[in-house]
């Protein structure tokens, strides 16, 4: 496959997900006793526009979310992107707010098989907390619509390191 016939099957994977995204929810519920904050990837305020099939109404963007936690009296300290493209959104939105952001480049239907992916995930929350002890700042954590890539790898975290069982890893996650 040449690489514009690479570029041309990306956009139209990212671009039939993006139809898709409105059908999810924006935030998930921060999972209790963690600091797991799961939601589906903010987008680009382009992507809301005559073209597409997302309305203003529906905007999810970087800023969207950090007011949202504010409002909780919450702080986002690390955001980790399980998405495998970097067109949804500007990432250095992150880091002029003062968030720490990750990159797990992560293939939609193939997490189960990407251990090393899950290994960085863990290293990642580890050393987050190691150094965020003193405080409570969040882990948000997406992929596309915050369900899939986001809930296996958040789960099998609480799972193997927290020793959760499955069932109430499952549910917090779902909380």
């Amino acid at each position: 496959m040449s690489k514009l016939e690479k570029i041309k099957a990306e956009n139209q994977r990212s671009s039939r997900s993006v139809k898709r995204w409105a059908n999810y929810r924006a935030i998930g519920g921060s999972i209790p006793g963690t600091r797991f904050l799961p939601f589906k990837t903010p987008l680009h305020s382009h992507f809301f526009n005559q073209k597409s099939n997302i309305g203003p109404a529906q905007f999810f963007g970087v800023k969207t979310l950090v007011h949202y936690v504010e409002q909780l009296g919450k702080k986002i300290g690390l955001i980790i992107d399980l998405t495998a493209t970097k067109r949804y959104y500007n990432s250095e939105e992150w880091s002029h707010l003062g968030i720490e952001y990750v990159k797990i480049e992560c293939r939609g239907n193939h997490i189960h098989r990407q251990r090393e992916n899950f290994e960085h995930f863990v290293k990642i929350v580890n050393d987050f907390l190691q150094r965020n002890i003193d405080n409570e700042n969040l882990i948000g954590v997406h992929c596309t619509h915050g369900v899939n890539r986001t809930g296996y790898v958040i789960c099998k975290y609480l799972i193997e390191q927290n020793g959760w069982n499955a069932d109430d890893a499952i549910s917090g996650f779902f909380y």
